[in-house]
């Protein structure tokens, strides 16, 4: 198994080949033994947006993450950063929220900054609203089955 089968390329060829823009998040749905954090973080700063740059930036939602969501989500959307809200599922209530952000920022594309992106993370739950999940590119990460396969997979991950 080489590099181009790993999840890092799939992001990014997904980035390129649909010509993601601000107002379409890239959403990932999680399956057991999957974090796509790692590679979006990589791609992320391949492309100059990072944590270390304030380019890029991550909320794990729990609780009380609601309002700091969204208040970064209106300054990513300005600013051009890219912020990824992880773990959307757990918030049924802000789920609602977001799906009227969104809609506002789809409304307002033009007054936003060109370089905004959204990616989103959740496992799969009916609570999602389906105008969120038609909004987005959806992408999965399923985990290899095996031991072969994890290894072949973790291999991908070492620099040549």
């Amino acid at each position: 198994m080489d590099s181009t089968n790993s999840f890092a390329f799939v992001l990014e060829d997904t980035f390129n080949a649909v010509k993601s823009e601000p107002s379409i998040p890239i959403f990932f749905v999680l399956s057991k033994g999957s974090d796509p954090t790692a590679d979006v973080i990589r791609f992320g700063e391949k492309l100059g947006f990072s944590e270390a740059n304030k380019k890029y930036f991550q909320i794990s939602l729990g609780a009380e993450m609601e309002e700091q969501a969204l208040q970064k989500l209106n300054q990513s959307f300005k600013e051009g950063l890219w912020l990824m809200l992880q773990n959307i599922h757990l918030m049924p209530n802000f789920l609602t929220d977001l799906e009227k952000a969104l809609e506002k920022i789809a409304q307002n594309i033009g007054a936003g900054n060109p370089n905004f992106r959204l990616l989103l993370s959740a496992k799969p739950r009916t609570e999602i609203p389906i105008g969120i999940l038609d909004k987005a590119i959806k992408l999965s990460n399923e985990p290899p089955t095996g031991l072969r396969a994890n290894m072949q997979r973790a291999w991908c991950y070492f620099p040549d």
